[in-house]
């Protein structure tokens, strides 16, 4: 539109859509657009504040004559400008680049990232931010200019429950702030921004192949106005620190790999030295508590014969070894750590309320539990904790399950070895004990004596609390003959068809009751009794009687007691035959003599090698001399 504004030139210009003129208002405006390649860029006006009749025609034709020349210059100079300063930005770019670019160790990249973050920024501070393997949680790895209070806060903060972090992962843009106390997105942050001390904020998002692995910020004390250039700049900054982080970090990761796999193996060859429990547990706990700088190491082993832990070995900076074993008992009543144990899930304490007392005992804030896991089953569990409110780094904790695994095998090789070691030792004793009752009751030939050997021998190795031996002395009964820890007693007799007792008479088969409170056919003789082992008698293919044990202890007898009670019924079997043959015997010479006694006629008895075997005391009588 040609033309000049006169007079009034607000009104003037209000008519034309222009409402918002700066004062002084001039006399006379006179204004003509720059237009370079059909897009206007600006204007070219001349004023005047004392004469509302200034310009004219020739003044308008000269102004549109200037215009376009003036256009296409200006805009040539902003092009060059722009590619000035685009080439500077591409220089710094490479330069800074190349700085960090040069190393692959994790820690140097991430000192020049952080430094060349300000040096293109023009911040007074700068953060990096990297998350976890498992994108779950974030930690602040690397701060310039920002206080160690500060850089605290964000250690494994879960991404999911920080929107903002959240947000910046995500977006592809740079989130840039220009005043955090004002703007509603720092509406959670103003204290902590205010205590640091800065008022503008950017972040850019890290990411390789469109996977977000972190974010970079960058912290203004004064509030800032970004610019366009700024943005892209920071863009494509972060674009190639991506490229240099994520190298580093997997070179760093295959370092760590490569030492946790030697540690791993020193670890195994240590542990395999030995199939001692509690050396490897001592072992163990060491072991962790060095490698890993822990406060607490604890290793409790499960004890699946009844669903209970034993502790092995505790390692612990925090509390003495006397308090180490009074925790010991309360840690085993722990109700948490034995559902722990049969759950198999790891959990980091305290879970509830109810765990402070476990904590307090161990002398921690929080402690880590691992379950020990050997072929889908529990043999025990690591209790773990250190000064640091994740307790351990995902790479740590698969350094510590990879351990674990192998030390539940070789825990397992060292219990099946100590059991092995203990039935041996329980077998020599077993064949020991075994011989002294057949050197002892061999030379016996009085019931009595014989059957309390033998319920001597049974309370000894077996460790009831009873042991008795019954014989079938009248039809349908058996009569039985019992310690009970103590004096010998004999009880009266049983009917065959009552009980356990019955059942193995009529049955002939050992019955072995772990808990006597769930067999419906056992009847108690003394209280308090909770598991049982019956044996049969036999002699010549009949059962004759029982060798029967019991214990007020659940689960008390094992097959190696079962092994034993056999054999030593086998060895009372052939006493009790040979005791019998001896009784029946002495019964009948006593009848014999009676008989010749009683004769008048006199008897001599001669055997077949012409020897006196007997004489009545007619004969000596008859033949006047003792014979």
């Amino acid at each position: 539109m040609r033309g000049t504004l006169k007079g009034d030139v607000l009104a003037q210009a209000a008519q034309l859509g222009i409402t918002d003129i700066q004062a002084p208002i001039p006399l006379c405006y006179l204004g003509i657009p720059l237009i370079a390649y059909n897009q206007v860029i600006g204007t070219l006006s001349v004023e005047s504040f004392t004469d509302p009749n200034a310009y004219g025609t020739n003044d308008i034709n000269l102004l549109e004559t200037l215009a376009p020349q003036a256009a296409v210059s200006l805009r040539n100079t902003d092009l060059y400008g722009r590619v000035a300063g685009i080439t500077r930005e591409i220089t710094q770019l490479s330069d800074v680049s190349a700085e960090f670019n040069q190393t692959l160790d994790l820690d140097e990249v991430l000192r020049k990232v952080s430094q060349a973050l300000i040096k293109i920024s023009g911040a007074e501070r700068s953060a990096i931010f990297l998350a976890n393997d498992d994108n779950h949680t974030i930690n602040l790895v690397y701060g310039s200019g920002l206080s160690a209070d500060y850089m605290a806060q964000f250690r494994h903060l879960a991404i999911d429950e920080h929107p903002g972090f959240e947000r910046i992962m995500r977006s592809p843009r740079v989130i840039t702030i220009s005043d955090v106390q004002t703007d509603e997105r720092m509406m959670g942050w103003r204290w902590l921004a205010e205590i640091e001390g800065f008022r503008g904020l950017a972040t850019t998002r890290l990411h390789v192949h469109e996977q977000p692995i972190g974010f970079l910020a960058v912290y203004y004390e004064q509030v800032h106005i970004f610019q366009p250039t700024e943005i892209g700049l920071l863009s494509t900054f972060s674009n190639q620190v991506s490229v240099a982080i994520a190298n580093a970090r997997l070179l760093h990761e295959t370092q760590q790999r490569a030492e946790d796999v030697s540690q791993l193996v020193t670890a195994a060859r240590m542990l395999t030295a030995s199939l001692d429990l509690a050396q490897i547990g001592a072992k163990l706990s060491t072991y962790l508590a060095e490698t890993l700088n822990l406060d607490l190491a604890m290793v409790l082993l499960w004890k699946r014969e009844y669903a209970g832990l034993q502790p092995l070995d505790i390692f612990s900076n925090v509390i003495s070894n006397q308090a180490s074993e009074a925790a010991a008992p309360i840690l085993l009543e722990s109700p948490l750590l034995k559902k722990l144990a049969e759950g198999q899930q790891t959990l980091q304490l305290p879970h509830t309320t109810d765990d402070l007392y476990v904590l307090e005992a161990l002398g921690v804030q929080t402690v880590l539990a691992i379950p020990l896991m050997l072929h889908s089953e529990t043999a025990g569990i690591a209790l773990l904790s250190r000064n640091d409110p994740g307790v351990l780094s995902d790479r740590e904790h698969q350094f510590v399950d990879a351990l674990l695994s192998h030390a539940a095998t070789m825990l397992d090789n060292a219990r099946l070895f100590s059991l092995i070691d203990h039935e041996l030792d329980a077998r020599v004793n077993q064949l020991v004990m075994i011989e002294h009752i057949l050197r002892n009751i061999s030379t016996l030939v009085d019931l009595p004596t014989v059957i309390a050997e033998v319920v001597t021998a049974a309370l000894t190795m077996t460790g009831a609390d009873l042991a008795s031996c019954g014989l079938e002395t009248l039809p349908g009964h058996v009569a039985f003959t019992g310690r009970l820890q103590g004096a010998l007693h004999t009880a009266e007799a049983v009917p065959l068809n009552r009980g356990i007792v019955g059942q193995v008479m009529s049955s002939g088969q050992i019955v072995l009751l772990p808990d006597v409170r769930k067999n419906p056919h056992y009847v108690p003789t003394f209280a308090n009794m909770l598991s049982e082992l019956c044996v049969p008698i036999m002699s010549g293919g009949k059962t004759i009687g029982v060798l029967n044990m019991e214990s007020s202890r659940l689960d008390a007898f094992t097959t190696s007691h079962v092994s034993f009670a056999t054999t030593l019924a086998e060895h009372a079997a052939i006493a009790i035959d040979k005791a019998r043959l001896f009784q029946d015997l002495r019964s009948t010479n006593e009848k014999m003599q009676a008989i010749l006694n009683s004769t008048r006629d006199g008897m001599i008895l001669i055997d077949d090698d012409g020897r006196l075997v007997q004489a009545n005391p007619a004969a000596e009588k008859l033949l006047n001399r003792r014979l």
